[in-house]
């Protein structure tokens, strides 16, 4: 009877073992994302901008709103950074670290901040006038505090 007992009791582990992979497997993926907005504060002179010049700012070309310094911000999230990469500033990853490294030994300009997370990005924008960053759009949904400059759909 003991045998019997064990045999239960892993038949009943294994039938848990089954049941938790098969809800993990079972759970739905969450949604693409496909659209990025690039944000500022509301003191960020400009209302919107083009593709080309949040390029230009990403790439060190574009340095001055009106009377602001633009400070860009990137974030380290591969996903997000690569998508926005892709999207506007049309270099990899390594090929935009090269030319910001060639940037900063020739002129000596300074590269975007690199924040963790949505929230750091956005906390950062928030204080520092002339920033501008990049989020998925439904991180910047029913946001006050920020302004978006462009709606960018990945599809």
């Amino acid at each position: 009877m003991g045998l019997l007992v064990l045999i239960r009791r892993r038949g009943a582990l294994l039938l848990a073992a089954v049941a938790a992979v098969w809800c993990v497997a079972a759970a739905p993926e969450p949604a693409p994302r496909d659209t990025l907005v690039i944000v500022s504060n509301h003191v960020f002179p400009a209302s919107k901008l083009t593709r080309e010049e949040v390029r230009d700012i990403y790439l060190g070309r574009r340095m001055i709103e009106q009377y602001l310094r633009i400070r860009p911000i990137d974030q380290s999230d591969q996903a997000i950074r690569t998508a926005f990469l892709q999207a506007i500033v049309g270099l990899s990853k390594p090929a935009y670290i090269d030319h910001w490294n060639r940037l900063l030994f020739q002129q000596g300009g300074l590269p975007p901040l690199l924040k963790d997370s949505p929230d750091e990005l956005v906390s950062e924008l928030l204080k520092l006038d002339g920033s501008i960053g990049y989020l998925w759009e439904e991180d910047a949904e029913g946001r006050r505090d920020l302004k978006v400059l462009l709606v960018v759909p990945l599809k």
